[in-house]
């Protein structure tokens, strides 16, 4: 899965879009059978004395598998290795790019300071299907984090998060594939 530079003025400002684990996590809202709901984050870090605002979250979803009706877009503060307080959202994104790297452009984009931050793409679907949110074989900072609604009997339910692996046995593929987009600087909200 190789993406497109994006175009100026945007730069990628982060990129886990390599070591593809050639598997998924379900990551989805799915609104025919809610317990099935769950979501799935990863950490990356914004250097000190940087600003970044995030127009675009990049996602490859797991091949030949059902593509969402939309996305929700999630940004969360770091709280000991985990996704902390929620410090952005956007929902209903449309689907952008095609399955299975969907390129989501945020209407209104996230400006967040220096730090470590958690990323969360949930697929919404209508279907009773699925949406699964390629993994990555490298780990960089934490291990990915997963929390759901009761349905896949993991004991790792809403609303705490946990250690992904710790909740599915995927500890092997560690991380999440994904690449954030925008410009250094920041800007109006």
């Amino acid at each position: 899965m190789k993406l497109a530079a994006p175009a100026a003025p945007y730069v990628t400002l982060y990129d886990q879009y390599d070591n593809d684990a050639a598997n998924g996590i379900v990551s989805v809202l799915n609104t025919v059978n809610t317990t099935l709901k769950a979501n799935t984050a990863d950490d990356f870090v914004i250097p000190s004395g940087q600003t970044w605002t995030i127009s675009e979250v990049d996602i490859p979803g797991y091949p030949n598998i059902v593509t969402p009706d939309s996305f929700n877009i999630y940004f969360y503060a770091d709280a000991a290795g985990l996704p902390g307080a929620q410090v952005y959202s956007e929902l209903n994104v449309p689907v952008g790019g095609s399955s299975p790297d969907f390129v989501e452009t945020l209407s209104v984009p996230a400006v967040l300071t220096a730090g470590t931050y958690w990323v969360s793409a949930v697929g919404v679907t209508s279907t009773g299907n699925n949406w699964y949110w390629e993994m990555r074989t490298v780990a960089n900072g934490n291990q990915a984090a997963w929390q759901e609604a009761g349905g896949y009997g993991t004991g790792c339910n809403m609303p705490t998060w946990y250690n992904r692996g710790n909740c599915t046995g995927t500890s092997a593929s560690p991380d999440q594939m994904f690449r954030i987009v925008g410009t250094i600087g920041g800007g109006c909200v």
